[in-house]
């Protein structure tokens, strides 16, 4: 956060996750800080849809957001930690070499293809190379 701040000249609003080391007045952001930055944490609640007595990895379901206000006056319609997520499923995807676990990522209840994946996060469109 001290690297953070040395690089910013002027006030901003940052959004991070609820992790503790971050947060209120006791965390990182505010000992770098103080009161001179607009802060909020988003906080994404999952619960699980494993089947009783299944046994494997089944993906987690996002059944809340939680937005609150720490330090300043940050605009809430702009709290959001996606950006990051987008950014390492990215790396995740692009990564040949990663010994990382598959993620399936669901939207709207409906589990996102590859091909959908890499148009989305990319921006350039799979099926324009396979015709």
């Amino acid at each position: 956060m001290l690297d953070l701040k040395a690089r910013v000249p002027s006030r901003f609003q940052l959004s991070t996750d609820a992790w503790t080391a971050y947060r209120k007045h006791t965390g990182a952001v505010y000992h770098a800080f103080g009161n001179e930055i607009d802060y909020a944490t988003e906080q994404k609640i999952f619960a699980t849809q494993k089947p009783f007595g299944a046994v494997g990895f089944y993906p987690m379901r996002l059944t809340g957001i939680k937005k609150s206000r720490c330090i300043g006056s940050p605009q809430m319609s702009l709290i959001t930690t996606s950006h990051c997520e987008r950014t390492k499923l990215y790396v995740l995807l692009t990564n040949k070499g990663s010994n990382a676990v598959p993620v399936q990522i669901m939207q709207d209840g409906v589990a996102l293809t590859n091909q959908f994946l890499e148009t989305f996060v990319t921006g350039s469109d799979p099926s324009a190379v396979n015709s």
